[in-house]
């Protein structure tokens, strides 16, 4: 049985992962070429590590979720195993996609599908303006 950052990972979580780096997009974390980049990685992932791999270098709102990802600085892990986020977002420690309490609750999700829809506009309109001048 595999575990860890060798678990396979299903449509939802990459789903997920596009969601959140769509995010970072959106708050200018990422070029419009990085998001392209690690969207087609992320749709492409097998493991939760490949996923993992995605975010390393990103803050997370994800309760246990360090900007320094999994591991702090010196590579140990900074929190104890177990515990809530340990393995990062898409761990073992439960901490990933659609487990605990919503902090936000319904304005997590309103804001999440405006963010996609000015998201797939500014693509939209980027993609119209190359192909038409």
């Amino acid at each position: 049985m595999a575990a860890g950052n060798e678990m396979r990972v299903g449509d939802a979580e990459r789903e997920a992962a596009a969601a959140e780096l769509r995010e970072h997009y959106a708050s200018g974390r990422l070029t419009l070429d990085e998001l392209n980049e690690r969207v087609d990685k992320a749709f492409a992932a097998t493991t939760r590590g490949d996923l993992n791999a995605l975010m390393t270098d990103l803050p997370s709102a994800r309760p246990g979720w360090s900007s320094a990802g999994p591991s702090g600085p010196s590579g140990s892990s900074a929190l104890p195993p177990g515990a809530p986020g340990a393995g990062g977002p898409f761990g073992p420690g439960g901490s990933g996609w659609n487990s605990g309490p919503r902090a936000a609750g319904p304005m997590r999700t309103a804001g999440s599908v405006l963010v996609t829809m000015l998201v797939v506009a500014a693509l939209f309109l980027v993609g119209t303006l190359g192909a038409f001048g």
